[in-house]
């Protein structure tokens, strides 16, 4: 007698399995996109707040000890768009380097080749 029940045919099928796969990728990559620019703009904040300072003691320097608000708001926001920016940079590289280890383990996960989600990675990665 052989045990029938155990050996199942494939039920969900290989393109549910890649769409799951594809799904579960790009919420990694979303989440991993997230933490990096949310770190991004939390460190912006307080570069930001040194900055507008920064900015603001310069003036008092050179001009006799007064300072424009809105020259130093310009300073402040100058400083948090630089870093904001390369938080984004940082989380694109981030991505980028990471997503053949995690596209490996998918494939593992979910039994789909790593070529195809390979192929859509690459095209998300255009967009």
């Amino acid at each position: 007698m052989t045990d029938v029940y155990r050996e199942m045919p494939d039920v969900i099928g290989e393109t549910e399995r890649e769409s799951e796969a594809t799904r579960m990728f790009g919420r990694w990559r979303d989440r991993t996109k997230t933490i990096v620019l949310l770190i991004g703009a939390l460190l912006g904040v307080i570069a930001g707040g040194i900055g507008y300072w920064f900015v603001q003691e310069l003036q008092f320097r050179y001009n006799h000890g007064i300072a424009f608000v809105k020259i130093s708001a310009l300073g402040g926001i100058g400083v948090w768009l630089v870093v904001f920016f390369t938080a984004a940079a940082i989380a694109r590289i981030t991505v980028v380097r990471s997503t053949p280890a995690r596209l490996a383990a998918l494939a593992a996960a979910y039994e789909v080749p790593v070529a195809k989600l390979t192929e859509i990675a690459t095209l998300v990665n255009k967009l």
